[in-house]
């Protein structure tokens, strides 16, 4: 099989996913890996994959998930502490009566 010289890009929307022929060793350079790249949550996301079947399939995933907007099942984690601070923090503090 031959590998990718320059890195395949898969696009869904607005969303663009990498992959990307990295070789991870100087000593071996027949050995390389391929690598997904694109950022989720402001974060570098680069999961590898062994061959160009599994990274498409992956990278296509990935993409239609982001595309869709649904950044909880692309691997993002819900912190429910943070979203009752945010919630919290959009009220109004609450009205104290001061009588006698």
């Amino acid at each position: 099989m031959k590998s990718p010289e320059s890195p395949i890009e898969v696009k869904r929307g607005s969303v663009t996913v990498r992959i990307r022929r990295v070789c991870p060793s100087k000593r071996y350079p027949d050995y390389f890996v391929l690598v997904l790249d694109y950022h989720e949550d402001g974060k570098r996301q680069r999961p590898f994959f062994a061959t160009l079947k599994e990274a498409r399939k992956g990278a296509e995933e990935v993409a239609e998930t982001l595309a869709r907007g649904r950044q909880q099942e692309a691997g993002a984690h819900w912190n429910p502490v943070s979203d009752l601070s945010a919630s919290r923090r959009s009220r109004s503090p609450p009205q104290v009566s001061r009588g006698a």
